[in-house]
């Protein structure tokens, strides 16, 4: 039975002088179907691809940008242990110095140090106020002589006129 649809599908596909030609086109019908259904398919699949493309390319620039805030963590993370060494060695030379300041005479350097800030609290607000005081004196100074030459200008013109 299956012999004889396909002997019967056979002969129905093949070219024949007999039938006319609309029946000859048929035949191309499979074919066709065969054409559009793989381009469909190759569509697809270029779909496919540009999807995976678009997907590593965004994959990409997040391990870009990850990339790049592991690098700035790491320069923090460096540049703090290179702080800390430094703060290592100055405590380390301070504990293996042999004159070595005892509480009280840390205490009487700690007072020294306090009347030395002090000392320049009051010399930086003295120089302030030194600055504005002359500040205020040129400005002052400028200001009577634009008001004399006003004056003066006016009082010509008003003897002019």
């Amino acid at each position: 039975m299956i012999n004889q649809l396909q002997k019967i599908a056979k002969n129905s596909f093949e070219r024949s002088d007999d039938v006319p030609d609309c029946y000859n086109r048929v035949r191309y019908i499979p074919d066709s179907c065969k054409v559009l259904f793989d381009l469909w398919k190759i569509d697809k699949d270029f779909s496919t691809v540009r999807q995976t493309m678009t997907e590593v390319r965004n994959n990409y620039e997040k391990a870009q940008r990850k990339l790049e805030t592991a690098d700035a963590n790491l320069k923090k993370f460096l540049f703090l242990l290179f702080k800390i060494k430094n703060v290592l060695i100055v405590l380390l030379t301070f504990q293996t110095r042999s004159d070595r300041l005892t509480l009280a005479s840390f205490d009487e350097r700690l007072r020294e140090l306090e009347d030395i800030r002090c000392e320049c609290e009051q010399f930086r607000t003295l120089s302030r106020d030194i600055y504005a005081t002359e500040t205020y004196k040129i400005a002052s100074e400028e200001h009577s002589i634009t008001i004399k030459l006003f004056l003066s200008i006016f009082i010509r013109r008003k003897s002019i006129l």
